[in-house]
């Protein structure tokens, strides 16, 4: 079978060949088997692109299932760390030998900050603002025929729907 762009581009060179809007029937014939084509062709695109939306689905699902092993693996992990960790201040030690492994107390490079209240409370030195477009202020703006700042384009596309 030819590919779809092949059979879009005879369609379209075989109409283009009519002149007085009348169709003769042997090109109308081959109209038809290459319709029949197309229809065919298009059928099999959009039943791989389910296939393919049905594996991204199933893939992501995978992934979300694997973050969370992963997520419940690192909080093993760090709850093991922490328990080793006691048991070392509850012996007096800051180093151990443990088989292969060398063991040792050490303090952290940088101190931990923490802040449990509301940040918009915060002088502004100790606030941090992230600025980003907001997209749906430059499409109404557009909208109005208001000019956008420079490097913001507002633009109609398409896309495809399979129902």
């Amino acid at each position: 079978m030819k590919p779809l762009y092949e059979i879009a581009e005879e369609l379209q060179s075989m109409l283009a060949s009519v002149d007085d809007g009348e169709v003769p029937l042997i090109l109308q014939e081959q109209l038809d088997s290459m319709e029949d084509t197309l229809e065919a062709k298009l059928e099999n695109c959009c039943k791989a692109v389910r296939n393919l939306e049905a594996e991204a689905n199933a893939l992501n699902e995978e992934a979300k299932h694997l973050a969370r092993r992963a997520k419940a693996a690192k909080m093993a992990a760090e709850r093991l760390e922490e328990y080793i960790l006691w048991n070392l201040g509850k012996l007096g030690l800051t180093k151990a030998d443990a088989g292969i492994f060398h063991v040792r107390v050490q303090s952290n490079s940088m101190p931990t900050v923490e802040f449990t209240g509301d940040p918009s409370a915060l002088p502004p030195k100790f606030q941090r603002v992230k600025v980003e477009l907001d997209r749906e202020a430059a499409r109404q703006a557009s909208e109005r025929g208001e000019q956008l700042p420079s490097g913001v384009t507002v633009t109609k596309k398409t896309h495809l729907r399979i129902t």
